[in-house]
């Protein structure tokens, strides 16, 4: 093997260690985006849940177990029905209707 071939070989060893550094970061900076939007998911998710929890009190449960029951049969978001209920629970506030009251409205749903 003459100078100029073992030159070219070495290079080639060099871009295969440089693309493969260029892939394994691309995979990582994927990984890492992927797992950075799973955080946020759930996140979002426990911030929902705690504003229906706030607004419904102790009615917290059966709100859950609707959001669960959605999910499965629709295919519903949790964060997005935790939200939707959480802003009844909060205007039926607003409007003066207590939370007894809204858990007999919300009982007679089913």
């Amino acid at each position: 093997m003459d100078k100029s071939q073992s030159k070219l070989t070495e290079w080639v060893g060099h871009a295969r260690k440089i693309v493969a550094a260029f892939i394994i970061a691309k995979v990582g900076h994927e990984f890492l985006g992927f797992m950075m939007s799973a955080v946020k998911a759930s996140s979002d998710l426990t911030e929902s849940a705690n504003k229906a929890q706030v607004a419904f009190g102790a009615a917290f449960s059966q709100i859950s177990a609707f959001a669960d029951d959605s999910a499965k049969r629709f295919g519903s978001v949790k964060s997005e029905i935790f939200d939707l209920t959480a802003g009844l629970g909060f205007m039926f506030t607003n409007v003066g209707l207590t939370k007894t009251r809204r858990r007999s409205w919300r009982s007679n749903w089913r």
